[in-house]
């Protein structure tokens, strides 16, 4: 979708926590905003257990869909502006991820980039 997102390695659609990367600050509540050509859908974030990481859950990715993913935080009143997160100990902004179909049983996902 997004020239200006990092490309994620492709995941299977049968997962049911995605998890994003990590942020500085896990005391603030955040949105994990993900956006594609006709649409754009907010899920509370949450912290991962004992880790600065963020995951989402309870969503419904399409398979062969790009998806653009970032991370906003609640506290500011534009989910335009984007806070920036850690993936595979890079920096990043935005991620663009698409989804493969899988019968695997997966609970959990984490994006890694594509080299």
């Amino acid at each position: 979708m997004s020239c200006n997102c990092n490309k994620a390695q492709p995941l299977p659609s049968c997962i049911t926590t995605l998890i994003i990367g990590g942020v500085a600050d896990t005391s603030e509540d955040y949105y994990v905003v993900v956006k594609t050509a006709s649409g754009t859908w907010l899920y509370d974030a949450f912290v991962v257990y004992a880790t600065s990481l963020l995951a989402i859950e309870d969503f419904n990715f399409r398979i062969g869909h790009i998806y653009d993913i970032y991370i906003s935080n609640k506290a500011d009143s534009n989910i335009e502006i984007k806070t920036d997160f850690t993936v595979d100990g890079q920096t990043v902004q935005c991620v663009s991820v698409e989804f493969y179909q899988s019968d695997a049983s997966l609970n959990s996902q984490t994006l890694t980039l594509q080299p």
